[in-house]
């Protein structure tokens, strides 16, 4: 091997390779330090990519489980509300079964009337104040659109209708006009009167009247089948009926006629959301048990209306169940995507430390070696003595 002075190729091999060793060093301890495998893209470029989708969807789906569980907060909040409906509901029907009983005096009964006027204008109120960040729950019919994915597409959402229970449901199906509601009405009065005129006739009118009778029941029949064919669903028209009961157990009352009559066109509408609800938070007989028919004609309603809560509340305790089972995917999946990204992402801390010491014997071994690869042109001085 030629001594020469102006180029020391040792000195260049040995200076490439403690350079190498240095950058491998300072390599292994940022990984140390931050604990990541990859600190910058030079790293592993299509590992940086990779794990940067996989950080969105993780963060998104973390983002999409606080969603969920708002949906689940949404559906504690209205299910809670309508808890205590159903309670003032079952204490209302329990008033007017005593209220139907013939041992208590229509006194008595306006003694009740005023509880159950307090229950139902606090229904009305939890109605039409439950809410939720804003949003009506039982009262707006408002439609809530969760995020519970990390992208914006359909399938990454849960579309939760919120009811409205003041209002009448419209009768889908039935085609009857207002004109077959007052027939209705007509005849159902006919009965009415015909079987009081039935119950005070003499022994020698008997027979006459029990004719006018079963010819008005017959009447009110066919205008009950006429509704019944144009579509008019079984809860529709049970609903015209008790309102019918109500207003002719009114009698000459007029503040009962009233409430009777407001009821009756409520029920003519469509199917009533509730019975024991009105719009005005002061109103009085909503339910009406100050006679002993009226008492005993408002269970069919009252028993509709506790029928109509517990659907909504299991609406709502369905939408709790599947907010949960979200909650319990994205959990698993997120747990999935993260493990994923911590075995691109994460050093292996034995691995890096073997690195490291490697790398730091390199780098003490490079420098003595370049020290004395820088030394050997040197040798080109003994010839010269």
């Amino acid at each position: 091997m030629a001594i020469t002075v102006n180029n020391n190729l040792s000195s260049l091999g040995a200076q490439y390779n403690l350079n190498n060793s240095s950058q491998m060093l300072n390599q292994s301890l940022q990984r140390l330090s931050s604990g990541l495998r990859i600190n910058s893209a030079k790293d592993d470029a299509a590992g940086m990519a990779i794990s940067q989708t996989l950080g969105s969807a993780i963060r998104g789906n973390n983002q999409a489980m606080r969603n969920a569980n708002d949906g689940v907060s949404v559906g504690q909040t209205a299910e809670g509300s309508l808890g205590q409906i159903a309670n003032n509901l079952q204490r209302i029907r329990e008033i007017a079964v005593q209220a139907s009983n013939g041992g208590i005096n229509d006194n008595n009964r306006s003694q009740l009337q005023r509880e159950v006027d307090q229950l139902t204008q606090e229904i009305s109120r939890t109605i039409q104040t439950s809410e939720f960040n804003g949003t009506k729950l039982l009262s707006g019919g408002a439609n809530l659109l969760f995020q519970v994915g990390s992208k914006g597409a359909a399938d990454n959402q849960i579309n939760i209708q919120t009811v409205d229970m003041t209002q009448s449901v419209d009768d889908p199906k039935s085609t009857a006009a207002q004109t077959d509601w007052d027939d209705i009405k007509t005849k159902y009065l006919a009965v009415d009167k015909a079987q009081k005129d039935l119950a005070n006739a003499v022994p020698a009118d008997k027979a006459t009247k029990q004719a006018d009778l079963d010819k008005a029941n017959a009447d009110l029949t066919t205008a009950y089948k006429a509704v019944t064919d144009k579509g008019a669903s079984d809860n529709h028209l049970s609903a015209v009926k008790t309102a019918l009961g109500q207003l002719v157990a009114a009698g000459t009352d007029a503040d009962k006629v009233d409430a009777a009559t407001a009821a009756l066109t409520k029920a003519q509408k469509g199917v009533p959301a509730l019975f024991a609800y009105s719009t005005d938070l002061n109103a009085k007989k909503t339910i009406d048990v100050t006679t002993q028919s009226g008492a005993s004609s408002v269970l069919a309603s009252l028993d509709a209306d506790i029928a109509k809560i517990s659907d909504v509340r299991s609406t709502f305790g369905s939408v709790m169940n599947r907010f949960d089972a979200v909650v319990s995917n994205l959990s698993n999946y997120t747990q999935n995507l993260t493990a994923a990204n911590s075995r691109i992402m994460d050093v292996d801390f034995a691995s890096e430390t073997a690195n490291l010491t490697k790398n730091q014997i390199l780098q003490q071994a490079g420098g003595s070696i370049l020290k004395q690869a820088n030394s050997l042109p040197q040798a080109a001085l003994t010839l010269l003595q």
